[in-house]
């Protein structure tokens, strides 16, 4: 089963359980009140864990970045070299994000992974396209981190120019196992 069409199941799944959910509720329409209330009670609950955050959001991605980079600092202090320092964190990035952990220790830590479109790890090339992207975010006065917060996936810049999303671990394997 190629990868599109896991997600357009998961889509068709998605969208099937949607009209169960408004059809039980206008079927319960003509029963008493306190049975609506139950019916109504339990269609919100419904939706209150369907409504739980995938992508992740600015706040959990700033503490995946500074756990890194103090992880990172014991380097920067022994090493001082800052070109070698770069390729050495860019090497952390890329060979972690594009590993079948997808993401760094800060990302982990935080219960985030990095994936594509279809929830699948990046490559090598990507994740390191990835990672110097994130200088572009920065150079823009941090307004490509900031996108974080404005964006209806909560996509940055350079998730944008690499095609990929930063999302909680722990619901897209619930959301994979569904298919």
């Amino acid at each position: 089963m190629s990868k599109n069409e896991r997600l357009e199941q998961w889509l068709k799944l998605c969208n099937e359980n949607k009209y169960k959910s408004d059809h039980d509720e206008s079927e319960n329409n003509d029963s008493t009140v306190a049975t609506s209330e139950k019916t109504h009670h339990h269609n919100k609950q419904k939706e209150a864990e369907q409504d739980q955050p995938f992508f992740v959001g600015f706040e959990k991605r700033l503490y995946a970045f500074v756990i890194d980079w103090i992880l990172f600092s014991v380097l920067i202090i022994e090493i001082g070299n800052f070109p070698l320092l770069l390729f050495i964190y860019s090497l952390y990035y890329a060979l972690l994000t594009s590993s079948p952990l997808k993401g760094t220790i800060g990302k982990l830590a935080v219960g985030a992974v990095v994936v594509d479109s279809d929830g699948n790890k990046i490559s090598f090339t990507r994740a390191l396209i990835r990672y110097y992207s994130y200088w572009i975010s920065a150079a823009m006065f941090l307004f490509g981190f900031i996108m974080i917060a404005f964006d209806h996936q909560n996509r940055s810049l350079h998730d944008m120019i690499c095609r990929t999303y930063v999302v909680d671990k722990q619901q897209l394997q619930e959301r994979l196992s569904v298919l």
